[in-house]
């Protein structure tokens, strides 16, 4: 039997969607039009913009934001306190470190790990491990 749990004090835009099996903590804002998958973890005081995608078995900790349009692709790990620019694209199984920083339109290629408070630039193309 497949649920989610949203704690009362998360607010969840009427016009987004959340997975089966997926968890949104408390103090979470996920904005018009996202779209969150199955079997996900969104912790405290996460802040999912408008139209943000996020794909299957997706954990986002405590206090990171997510930009307007960014895609986060299935079973990436996000570290708390991290910042995801508008239309980034985090590539499947990726791990971002606490306090990174994502820089608008910059694509994250599979498996990638991204050091802790580690600045990618805006639209940069990351394909390896970036300290």
């Amino acid at each position: 039997m497949s649920q989610v749990f949203i704690h009362p004090s998360a607010q969840v835009h009427p016009s987004a969607t959340v997975g089966d099996d997926t968890v949104v903590k408390e103090g979470a804002v996920i904005s018009s039009g996202a779209r969150i998958g199955p079997a996900c973890c969104i912790m405290r005081n996460v802040e999912v913009g408008a139209d943000v995608t996020i794909e299957t078995e997706v954990m986002v900790l405590t206090g990171t934001k997510i930009g307007t349009g960014a895609v986060i692709k299935t079973r990436a790990m996000v570290g708390s306190d991290a910042v995801i620019g508008d239309y980034a694209i985090i590539g499947e199984e990726v791990i971002i470190g606490v306090g990174a920083q994502i820089g608008a339109g910059a694509v994250l290629a599979a498996k990638t790990a991204v050091e802790k408070y580690a600045i990618v630039p805006p639209g940069a193309p990351i394909l390896a491990s970036s300290k």
